[in-house]
């Protein structure tokens, strides 16, 4: 049975591995991806000023349509609430995209997401990206467990990463 504890050292174990970075994040994403069963895995990282952000990594279950190209030096400008939720809650968590505010709402949508949970990456008490798992297919309730397993694994991709 796979625990918590196994797949960290999984995912530890791949980025020791020698090799390129871009497939151990994809490997890794993949399998998070995997294991969760969500729709879409990706990874975000903002420009050197923090004005803007761009998908640099992602997973897609099959029959999720990829977003990685159509969401590149996205203004926060644009998304304002983005930011607002990220260092004021330490992540976007929301069952019902249509709960957020409008400019979420607008961006979310067409990507169609349903629910969705997006945790930064935090480095030297700076916000350089965040990690998301978006639920197309439903509307998801997260349990604690999940969210908090999340959380531990968007830290351990920041380290590896940023």
């Amino acid at each position: 049975m796979l625990t918590e504890d196994n797949f960290f050292k999984q995912v530890e174990q791949i980025f020791i591995e020698s090799g390129e970075l871009d497939y151990k994040i994809n490997t890794v994403l993949e399998k998070i991806g995997k294991l969760l069963g969500v729709s879409r895995v990706y990874i975000f990282e903002d420009d050197d000023k923090g004005g803007s952000t761009s998908n640099t990594y992602e997973w897609c279950n099959t029959g999720i349509l990829p977003q990685k190209e159509v969401l590149q030096n996205i203004s926060y400008r644009v998304i304002p609430s983005w930011r607002k939720f990220l260092k004021k809650d330490g992540r976007i968590y929301c069952e019902d995209i249509f709960k957020l505010p409008e400019d979420l709402i607008d961006v979310l949508m067409p990507q169609g997401i349903k629910s969705l949970v997006v945790y930064p990456c935090v480095k030297n008490n700076e916000i350089l990206g965040f990690v998301g798992f978006d639920e197309c297919c439903i509307k998801r309730k997260w349990l604690d467990t999940e969210l908090t397993f999340l959380k531990t694994l968007a830290e351990l991709l920041t380290r590896e990463i940023f």
